[in-house]
């Protein structure tokens, strides 16, 4: 089993919080991290809508069952356990809460604090965390940069040389099949598989619902739906536009969007093998989703809220990524070129003079060598975890 980075987080709040919910991406390593940092403590599944009847019919009972703690998995199948789980646990005695850390775990495909009627229930006394698939620095694939592209970061196809096509057309079943059309009764899975098409597609881009509900023949509210469902599932994510106002500088105000996987998303795109990767129009667009892909997880390895975002103004100066990390603000321009240019540097001179000069510069790029390069400071793919710490 890999090690994570994530482990240390776990332990620390395992400390302090009785109750603890790790969120992620299906096939991410939830469960076997759980399990092996809890080995003490039962498991129980909910992996069919079942299996959770005993909570629904008595929650009292039910916990009176596992009142010295359990890590309870696969929560977003029946997702009323949490507020359940609260008040069993408000009901017990003061002495007997505080002996609890650590104790009860939940595992979840589905970020449940983007569900209203859950959300409320995630009180101050539950760690909240998320473990995204492994970071290049805790496991990267082999070979080239087009390599780890394709490949993507499931553990799965991390550990095993088995083929990509096959691991994400079970994926992607389970997805369908499985989570989405059971948990949200989705009928139409031809539209929807299309629609997930479409957005691979539209990586890096601005959302713009109208366009993609028009090309997917869906309405507007449907597309705005599915893709609330997307970002939950922890199948995209949406970078949202940078808040501070410039100067009154006019700046987009809609998230770009980009997938949790980049193998996953060159599945979509219909890439079968890694050397057309190289060739491939969108090759820029999956080398910029890698990298902000690696500064998320960065963050969320650490326990700390994603703090990023993108900055573009009507004129057209953008900031791939912006890193917001306390008093620090740290720019990232994100080019696949190994050959440098001395304009990729100039939209992070532009909104460092806007700033007054007060932010840190970074080209992320293709290439391997280090160093500085017109006053931002060029850094390489298996040096970027170094970057974001």
């Amino acid at each position: 089993m890999l090690n994570r980075d994530f482990t240390r987080i776990l332990t620390k709040f395992s400390k302090t919080h009785s109750l603890i919910a790790i969120f992620g991406p299906r096939q991410s390593g939830k469960t076997a991290l759980a399990i092996r940092q809890f080995k003490d403590l039962p498991y129980v599944s909910f992996s069919d809508i079942a299996s959770g009847f005993k909570v629904l019919f008595d929650p009292q009972k039910f916990f009176e069952g596992y009142k010295n703690g359990a890590i309870f998995d696969e929560v977003q199948n029946i997702p009323e356990l949490v507020p359940y789980l609260q008040r069993f646990l408000d009901s017990l005695p003061k002495l007997q809460r505080e002996k609890l850390s650590g104790k009860f775990v939940l595992i979840s495909s589905q970020n449940l604090l983007l569900n209203p009627k859950i959300a409320p229930s995630f009180k101050k006394n539950i760690a909240v965390l998320t473990l995204l698939s492994p970071s290049l620095a805790e496991k990267s694939p082999a070979g080239s940069l087009d390599n780890k592209i394709f490949r993507g970061a499931f553990p799965m196809l991390l550990q095993r040389r088995g083929s990509a096509a096959d691991f994400f057309s079970s994926y992607l079943q389970t997805l369908l099949g499985r989570d989405l059309k059971r948990l949200h009764r989705i009928d139409e899975l031809t539209k929807f598989h299309n629609f997930l098409k479409f957005c691979a597609g539209r990586i890096g881009q601005v959302v713009n619902f109208s366009a993609l509900a028009a090309d997917c023949g869906i309405s507007h509210t449907t597309a705005r739906s599915w893709l609330t469902l997307l970002e939950a599932s922890y199948v995209i994510f949406l970078l949202p536009p940078y808040a501070r106002n410039l100067r009154k500088k006019r700046s987009v105000k809609m998230p770009k969007i980009y997938f949790h996987d980049t193998g996953f998303a060159c599945n979509l795109l219909g890439i079968e093998k890694r050397e057309q990767v190289a060739t491939h129009f969108l090759r820029g667009a999956l080398f910029e989703n890698l990298v902000i892909l690696e500064l998320l997880k960065s963050r969320t390895n650490q326990g700390l809220s994603a703090n990023l975002s993108f900055w573009r103004d009507k004129t057209g100066h953008e900031i791939d990524c912006i890193s917001e990390e306390g008093s620090k603000l740290k720019t990232f321009e994100i080019k696949s070129a190994t050959t440098l240019n001395s304009d990729f540097v100039k939209d992070l001179k532009y909104f460092s003079k806007l700033h007054k000069n007060k932010v840190e510069e970074y080209l992320v790029y293709g290439g391997n060598a280090g160093g500085e390069y017109l006053g931002a400071e060029l850094v390489s793919l298996k040096n970027l975890n170094s970057k974001t710490k």
